[in-house]
């Protein structure tokens, strides 16, 4: 594969990243059920979701410095 497929490649992955990045997000900001159970279960999923987020953060970081490396 040669470095300008390489480089696409990882762009493309980045820019699918970013995307997942900001729905997390969204559903992060998003008001709680009014409902007590769903509240309390969205509650538990908080931490979930904000480790997922700084995990597909370091990604995108990680294909950052390989697109630079390519650069």
């Amino acid at each position: 594969m040669d470095l300008t497929a390489l480089r696409n490649d990882l762009t493309e992955q980045r820019v699918k990243l970013r995307e997942r990045v900001g729905r997390i997000e969204r559903d992060l900001r998003r008001p709680h059920d009014a409902d007590s159970t769903e509240r309390a279960t969205e509650r538990l999923n908080e931490p979930v979701l904000e480790a997922l987020d700084d995990h597909v953060l370091a990604e995108i970081d990680a294909l950052d410095a390989a697109i630079l490396r390519i650069d």
